[in-house]
């Protein structure tokens, strides 16, 4: 079993490598086309993609070629998923650089809201649970550098219920004093914990975790980069499962890694929102890991898109989307409501 799971792992991350290193090359090819109206900064991002591409398949290659060797199995993993996030990112960003013109770019928002709540629905395909409907609620409250991020996911058609507790503290990256707008280039301490229930199928798990995020606002690096972001976040969680009836339970340990691009949307007088595409690399949530018929099957997170819109940079009242892709499918709306207030 172990020797399946190590072939399994080794191919998923070889998988993994030469789609970056592909994803990459389509990235400089599309700047050099545009080459006559490229800038600095879109080099110098194609060059930190290529970086990132080989240190993916290096990682790849160190797994492949050591198996399943505990001392350098988790170093080659966590090399693979950086390098693959650095280079997928950096491509994107290059490509946000040539193909979008500089009337068509928004800007980061000036003030972060002190409060926002969100409630919504979630539909989720799994054909292993028979689950499908659920209702989304989530609060985000922030003071200073500070943030309290409470959710929940209740089924409507069976007996499951998800509930994460997140806390924060932020820095921002330049100064690494706490940031008072939401759109500074900042990292983020974060603890967490998360409750999911299965009552219809028998277990629970229960999962601690601590990370630390990082979001990067593009434009502090280049003007013709106004208006993206770059977000990565690395951790590590330690999960446990508990059955009904009771028999001995489960723990183990997960690496938790999420990168992903954005744009905001609005303009700097004007700011509506923003939206983003990203790769979460855990497996506990209702995406799950991605599957295919081969023996990769399972060893990559899953991929999403979300997106939040206000009808102005005072509006109150908004809307939220969002969409993932792994073993199952995710989507879903919500209605927001936001307090910007005033820090003191």
């Amino acid at each position: 079993m172990q020797t399946h799971l190590a072939v399994r792992g080794r191919r998923g991350c070889a998988l993994l490598a030469a789609t970056v290193a592909s994803c990459t090359a389509l990235a400089s090819a599309r700047a050099s086309d545009v080459c006559s109206r490229s800038s600095n900064s879109t080099k110098v991002l194609i060059g930190t993609g290529v970086g990132g591409a080989a240190v993916a398949v290096a990682g790849a290659a160190t797994f492949w070629l050591t198996g399943p060797s505990r001392q350098l199995a988790g170093v080659a993993s966590a090399a693979t998923l950086l390098g693959a996030s650095v280079a997928l990112t950096s491509g994107l960003a290059a490509l946000y650089d040539v193909a979008v013109p500089d009337r068509a770019k928004g800007e980061a928002p000036s003030s972060d809201p002190i409060l926002t709540s969100e409630i919504g629905y979630r539909h989720v395909y799994d054909p292993q649970f028979a689950y499908r409907s659920f209702m989304y609620q989530a609060i985000d409250a922030r003071w200073r550098s500070w943030r309290v991020s409470p959710s929940g996911w209740f089924a409507l058609d069976d007996r499951n219920t998800r509930l994460r507790i997140e806390a924060g503290k932020r820095w921002r990256l330049h100064d690494w004093r706490p940031p008072f707008d939401e759109g500074a280039s900042a990292v983020e301490l974060v603890v967490a914990a998360t409750r999911h229930a299965f009552d219809g199928d028998g277990f629970r798990l229960s999962t601690g975790e601590l990370a630390v995020q990082g979001t990067l606002n593009l434009g502090d690096l280049a003007r013709s980069l106004r208006g993206s972001f770059a977000e990565l976040g690395v951790g590590s969680a330690l999960q446990t499962t508990t059955y009904v009836p009771n028999a001995p339970p489960d723990t183990t340990s997960l690496l938790l890694l999420r990168t992903g691009f954005g744009v905001y949307l609005g303009s700097a007088a004007d700011p509506r929102g923003d939206i983003e595409v990203f790769y979460d690399h855990r497996h506990d949530d209702f995406a799950g890991a991605l599957l295919s018929s081969g023996r990769v099957s399972g060893v990559l997170g899953h991929f999403g898109v979300r997106a939040r819109w206000f009808p102005s940079q005072l509006a109150p009242l908004g809307f939220a989307a969002e969409a993932q892709a792994g073993s199952a499918y995710v989507a879903g709306l919500s209605l927001l409501y936001r307090f910007i207030g005033s820090e003191s």
